[in-house]
């Protein structure tokens, strides 16, 4: 009983989050059915899991995993899926860009991931539009099945990269079994290690 109430508040929590973060186009509510829920863009989606990224004892941000199934069934499933990474510290948007990169080559030949020169058009796009991160701030990428990835900080859309192999290729960075942060994935999934 107990652990079902702190899964309904993390749950709650996450949705009202989502939903006054994203004011505009975002909006959140618990649904009296079910989990609470947010809705991005007109599609319901609901928490999977979220952790928090820590590099020597110092915490980076909370990244918390939300799809319309409310569960994680791998990539290539074809469902909306919404990456919310809350920051806790200064990062500027040109190191965002480099973690990228080498996420991106740390993954290839471990996964389906355009040549160099493909990865380096998409960062350039990205950082056009990533900004300088402070600590508290929230960005959150919605990817659609086929379609582009969108992002939004502070309730703005930021900026989208609309070819359809970059969503399922960013996202992997967290959630590729090959993850460089095993742990991470493993909550954001929801699995149990």
């Amino acid at each position: 009983m107990f652990h079902r109430l702190i899964r309904s508040a993390f749950l709650i929590r996450h949705s009202v989050t989502v939903g006054l973060l994203l004011a505009g186009g975002f909006s959140a509510h618990a649904t009296a059915s079910g989990p609470a829920s947010a809705a991005l863009g007109g599609l319901n989606v609901a928490p999977v899991g979220s952790g928090v990224l820590s590099w020597f004892g110092i915490d980076v941000y909370e990244a918390t995993l939300f799809t319309e199934s409310g569960r994680f069934e791998g990539p290539g499933v074809d469902e909306t899926v919404a990456l919310e990474l809350r920051y806790r510290r200064n990062i500027p948007a040109s190191r965002l860009v480099e973690r990228t990169r080498k996420e991106w080559n740390r993954l290839d030949g471990r996964t389906e991931i355009p040549d160099a020169a493909v990865r380096e058009a998409w960062l350039k796009q990205v950082g056009s539009f990533w900004p300088d991160i402070r600590p508290g701030d929230l960005i959150v990428t919605v990817v659609s099945p086929g379609g582009p990835a969108r992002f939004y900080t502070a309730g703005e859309f930021i900026g989208e990269v609309t070819d359809p192999a970059f969503g399922p290729v960013f996202l992997g960075i967290w959630l590729h079994p090959d993850s460089s942060r095993p742990d991470l994935r493993d909550q954001l999934v929801g699995a149990v290690r």
